[in-house]
């Protein structure tokens, strides 16, 4: 009989399956109090717990999302215009010129030029001009604009922050028509960012074939 009983309480083992959850759920069948008691009190533990949302990024508003994305533009915006300024001298430095930007003058209406007050009924006064000799030394010692200044070709882009600035206009002159130098300083002090710059049609054989002085140093023997 008490092999019976053992039998009868032991949980049966069927094809390899734990037959415990089998008997838990029979026990709890016959049980219907302890049933609801489990079932109340699990809702009642899950009823106290409290679930914090996590932070996403999708679930944040739009607002918030954007304004980060807005401020960081405004830099990129901010960095790319200050850049653009500090590259503006260069620019307007390393700008390419043609013939077509040259304006040729005769010696007379360069002179005139020179010799008209600006402003309004001339308030002004007489623009500072900037007679350019672009010739050799030795060319501009033979004979010269008497007004002119020596900067060599070469040297007017070397020089040109002391010897260039502060004229209200520009005027160069080589030899004759066929010498091509004028084009070239003229042609560099545009580059460089001067204005109104001319140059002289004819050099300095037009310049005394209108009557006007030259200059020439005295020659050592």
């Amino acid at each position: 009989m008490g092999c019976c009983l053992e039998a009868e309480n032991r949980p049966s083992v069927v094809a390899g399956v734990d037959a415990r959850p089998r008997a838990a759920s029979a026990a709890l069948a016959r049980m219907p109090g302890m049933r609801d008691t489990v079932r109340a009190s699990v809702q009642n533990r899950l009823g106290r717990v409290k679930l914090h949302p996590i932070p996403s990024f999708a679930t944040e508003p739009p607002e918030s999302r954007q304004k980060p994305m807005r401020n960081s533009t405004l830099r990129l915006l901010a960095s790319l215009m200050l850049a653009t300024v500090a590259l503006l001298p260069g620019l307007a430095c390393n700008r390419s010129t043609s013939d077509r930007d040259l304006v040729y003058k005769r010696p007379s209406e360069l002179v005139e030029l020179a010799n008209t007050a600006g402003g309004a009924f001339g308030s002004k006064g007489l623009p500072k001009v900037l007679w350019l000799d672009p010739r050799t030394p030795a060319e501009f010692a033979a004979g010269r604009v008497p007004q002119a200044t020596s900067i060599p070709f070469p040297d007017i882009e070397r020089t040109h922050e002391v010897t260039c600035r502060g004229f209200d206009m520009y005027i160069v002159y080589d030899t004759n028509y066929d010498d091509v130098m004028a084009k070239a300083a003229a042609k560099r002090l545009i580059e460089l960012g001067y204005e109104p710059v001319y140059a002289m049609l004819g050099g300095l054989k037009a310049w005394e074939a209108d009557g006007l002085p030259v200059k020439r140093e005295p020659k050592t023997e």
